[in-house]
């Protein structure tokens, strides 16, 4: 057999056992994506104040937490190496040290995002702005709306220079 078969035929069967472990984890983190796009979806039914409210609350929360639950799921493959080795007083030790650092970074985060003072003023001013812009789409569509204009070209219109 040929370096590259051999290789081949070690690497499938590895990454079946790969993809049976990691699919709990895939599902996991498709329905923290699938939450955001119907948060998105609707809240857009709502106004675009609420929908851009949303998405700079959702772009905060996102960062924390994402940073957050990276540091936490490195604890994974550290207790299956443990495992793997049939370490079971170090499974515990790991374990142990992976409750006190999730709730290290669960209180930092909670913190981070129980006082929004230091990032509160940058969320309002990008609050100001998209309701300005709104009004000013709502300004205009009801310009082209009174100067008899076909409305499915207001999208086209919007990305013109000096239109906004």
């Amino acid at each position: 057999m040929s370096g590259l078969a051999a290789y081949t035929a070690v690497d499938s069967s590895i990454a079946r056992g790969i993809g049976f472990q990691a699919r709990p984890i895939f599902v996991g983190q498709v329905a923290v994506m699938l939450y955001g796009v119907v948060d998105t979806v609707l809240t857009g039914h709502a106004s675009a104040t609420d929908l851009a409210a949303m998405g700079l609350g959702t772009g905060v929360y996102s960062s924390v937490f994402v940073s957050l639950l990276g540091a936490i799921n490195a604890l994974n493959p550290i207790i299956a190496q443990h495992h793997g080795g049939r370490r079971d007083a170090a499974i515990g030790a790991s374990y142990v040290q992976g409750l006190w650092l999730a709730l290290l970074l669960s209180t930092a985060g909670g913190l981070f995002l129980a006082f929004p003072e230091p990032w509160r003023s940058g969320v309002l001013a990008a609050v100001a702005m998209i309701e300005n812009l709104d009004s000013q789409i709502t300004n205009i569509d009801r310009e082209l709306k009174a100067a008899g204009v076909d409305r499915r070209y207001i999208p086209l219109l919007m990305t013109a220079p000096g239109i906004a």
